[in-house]
């Protein structure tokens, strides 16, 4: 399972499920980090997953609350961003930032 942001996003409806005979992935995106935690239980329960990822853009805070919610028996994976990328990552804050006022 795979969460990331994206504001005005519902989860409900923004999620996007990749099966092969080895694999099903659930790709879901929330409206902000920090409704991941009140998807990421229902989401394990009902996929039986095995393994949540995060996107870069959740602090470690926002990744502990997921793993919390997630329980104990789940890893749940952070990506991260290597030094050359923080222009890239300094582009999409801004963006990030301004779709999130425009959803207000």
């Amino acid at each position: 399972m795979y969460l990331f942001d994206h504001p005005g996003a519902d989860p409900g409806k923004d999620r996007w499920v990749l099966d092969s005979p080895t694999l099903r992935a659930v790709l879901v995106a929330v409206p902000e980090p920090s409704a991941a935690v009140g998807i990421v239980k229902d989401l394990v329960a009902a996929e039986d997953a095995q393994l949540v990822e995060v996107c870069g853009a959740f602090t470690n805070a926002d990744v502990a609350d997921v793993a919390r919610a997630a329980g104990p028996d789940i890893p749940v994976g952070h990506s991260y961003f290597s030094l050359e990328a923080a222009p890239g990552i300094l582009r999409f804050q801004e963006a990030y930032a301004q779709a999130a006022q425009a959803t207000v």
